[in-house]
């Protein structure tokens, strides 16, 4: 089984449309799913997203592989829709390190960044599933959706967007 965890409906609703997947539960909590794929919301925040891997670990079979794919915040080095597969968390004093292909360093927050000076890539649920299932198969894709200007992506924005790299993640 693949299993993606996603911060919020309208992030799994490209997975949802694509891949034709169901309505389900998943602990407390609503997700989707097929006989391949499992997508479950987590939440925003870094701790909604801990806990949620929390949950999923306790169910994890060694065949089975996780992907955290969301949107994220980027400087203007990256360009908007562009998909980034990550290779390294941050979060305050603390990384995690996810495979040895030297990509991108992703830096989870606890706020959404508006500051124009930040540089590099930012998320705010990524830390909290790679400190759980960092000895998982676990990948992490993020898709641009701002240069720092969160208040101007839109759900049908983010959603589409998600949906125009499904090919590069799955």
């Amino acid at each position: 089984m693949i299993y993606i965890i996603v911060a919020t409906k309208i992030e799994a609703q490209a997975f949802v449309e694509r891949y034709k997947l169901k309505k389900s539960k998943f602990k407390n909590s609503v997700s989707y799913k097929n006989d391949n794929l499992h997508v479950i919301i987590s939440g925003v925040g870094v701790e909604k997203a801990k806990s949620k891997a929390i949950e999923l670990k306790e169910m994890l079979k060694s065949a089975d592989k996780v992907l955290n794919v969301g949107i994220a915040g980027a400087d203007k080095n990256f360009k908007i829709g562009e998909c980034l597969k990550i290779s390294k968390v941050l979060y305050k004093d603390n990384s995690i390190k996810l495979n040895e292909e030297n990509l991108y360093v992703l830096t989870t927050v606890d706020r959404a960044v508006d500051n124009k000076e930040f540089k590099g890539i930012v998320d705010m649920e990524a830390f909290g599933i790679a400190k759980i299932l960092k000895n998982f198969d676990l990948d992490i894709y993020k898709i641009v959706s701002d240069n720092f200007e969160p208040k101007k992506v839109t759900k049908d924005f983010a959603k589409k967007i998600i949906f125009k790299n499904l090919e590069k993640i799955l």
